[in-house]
């Protein structure tokens, strides 16, 4: 797919991530990303954010792309490839981690949905699935320097790991929450963040944009489908952020 000057590889069905990352990111400003000197990406997908993050990021910045979905891990990777010019001239240190973000380092079951954004991981090796090994975030933030900021999208595991994580020399983080909202809200509170809710609702506005997609089949589609939904659905995407206070 054809963005401006972007060449993506992605799913089919990932257009959401491309709303929500490309063309306006829900979880951090270009300004907080070019002030970060590491950008951690829980839940890459195809990489969509680590793009942007690439895009705006600061010359030497460290970014860190999560996924364990091996599928989308290719993409990721093909995508990467494609700004090699630009991380090169940047001097960035662009690390990829075929892994689920949990509570612990084990391997434990990743179940595909029909739906590519909404695999999610569970403990155990039992279930429909395929076994994936799993990071502690814990482990993760120790490959960041400097002012850290983490984005995370983990599809409903994102109270597992920040219960039992420490997080505590992380500037911000954006989570967008699957679960219990004031769960998440205590959990990054307790850890000495200041929090704020943002709602993102996904309107028909973006259909204008998707006609401008490469190849035009496929934005005129989407275009299509999103202008629809907007006015049946009225989908909003829910972010919580926590910041140093």
């Amino acid at each position: 797919m054809k963005i401006g000057p972007l060449s993506l590889h992605v799913f089919t069905d990932g257009f959401g991530s491309i709303e929500e990352n490309i063309f306006d990111n829900v979880y951090f400003t270009s300004t907080e990303i070019k002030e970060a000197n590491t950008i951690i990406d829980l839940g890459a997908h195809h990489c969509s954010f680590t793009i942007y993050s690439i895009i705006k990021s600061s010359p030497g910045s460290t970014i860190i792309a999560v996924e364990p979905n091996p599928l989308a891990i290719k993409l990721c990777i093909d995508n990467i490839k494609a700004l090699s010019w630009l991380i090169s001239k940047k001097e960035l240190s662009v690390k990829i981690l075929n892994r689920a973000v949990w509570d612990s380092e084990e391997t434990i079951n990743l179940k595909l949905s029909w739906w590519s954004e909404g695999s999610h991981v569970s403990s155990g090796l039992h279930g429909n699935g395929i076994k994936v090994k799993a990071i502690t975030l814990d482990n993760i933030i120790k490959l960041a320097r400097g002012k850290t900021i983490i984005k995370m999208d983990i599809e409903g595991a994102e109270y597992r790991v920040l219960k039992n994580s420490n997080i505590k020399d992380v500037h911000k983080i954006a989570v967008e929450v699957h679960g219990d909202l004031n769960t998440i809200i205590e959990i990054l509170r307790n850890q000495g963040f200041k929090t704020y809710i943002q709602h993102h609702k996904i309107g028909k506005e973006l259909s204008a944009t998707w006609l401008r997609i490469k190849p035009r089949s496929y934005g005129s589609l989407i275009a299509t489908y999103r202008f629809v939904v907007s006015q049946i659905a009225k989908p909003t995407v829910t972010i919580v952020k926590g910041m140093r206070a």
